[in-house]
Parts: C-alpha cells; structure tokens; sequence
C-alpha cells in the first residue's frame, strides 16, 4: 500500500513540472540532479543530494541536547569537486571538519554537543549522503 501511494505521489509530482525539469531527473536514484533534500529536526539532521558540478555554502542550527552524536558521511560516484563540512559546539569553534574529494564512508561519535554545521560543495559530482543523531 504504501508502495502505491508513493508511486501515485510520484506520479502527481512529475505531472506538475515542464518538460526542461524531466531532464534533471535521474530516476535510477529518484532523486533530481542538483536539488538537496534536507531534514533538521530535533535530534537529528540529514543532508542527501545528487550532484553534477554543484556549489553551495549552507549554514545550519542543530537541534540537538545529548553531548555526543553519530556523524555518518557516504559519497559514492565521485567525479570532481570538493565537499567541506564542519560541526561547531556551542562555543562556535570548530570540532569536527571533513574535506571529502573521493568516494568515502565516514561513521563518527564526536563527544561534544554540536550547535551548527557548515557544509560546502564546490563543483562537486557524486552522491552524498550526510546524517548527524543523537546518541
């Protein structure tokens, strides 16, 4: 059932957009080129993207109250470019950064509070998949 509904949403989605946004749908990964996803609730922050010669410079409040969290970083299919992310502490010092310019699977557990995030990508290419929880 579920299945179905996402299938009619999906459906529904695709039938609103011009023809030129059908192009940047790669529907092997149902995700559209150049169009991050992202979640920030309490307790968790996730970041997902399929990118082709991407740039952006994001900055975000975390919403989390445990002292230590998970960081999970996978990049697949890197071409090019750079991805830079830095998790700050409440005192806005950076705690934990990463500079990723290959495929890689990174799992963490940073023994801090984290309090904002820095996330860049220039040119970048691939698929990345960013999450950060409470642990």
């Amino acid at each position: 059932m579920k299945s179905l509904v996402l299938l009619l949403l999906s459906f529904l989605f695709l039938s609103c957009t011009e023809s030129s946004d059908l192009e940047d749908l790669d529907i092997e990964w149902n995700l559209a080129k150049n169009i991050p996803i992202s979640s920030n609730v309490q307790h968790a922050y996730s970041y997902v993207i399929l990118a082709e010669d991407f740039s952006t410079d994001n900055e975000e409040v975390l919403q989390f109250d445990s002292s230590s969290f998970i960081f999970s970083l996978t990049v697949v299919g890197y071409q090019a470019g750079t991805m830079e992310l830095s998790v700050y502490n409440e005192d806005s010092t950076a705690s934990f950064s990463r500079v990723v310019t290959s495929s890689t699977v990174i799992s963490e557990f940073p023994e801090f509070q984290p309090r904002y995030l820095h996330l860049a990508l220039d040119d970048f290419t691939g698929q990345a998949t960013l999450s950060l929880t409470d642990d």
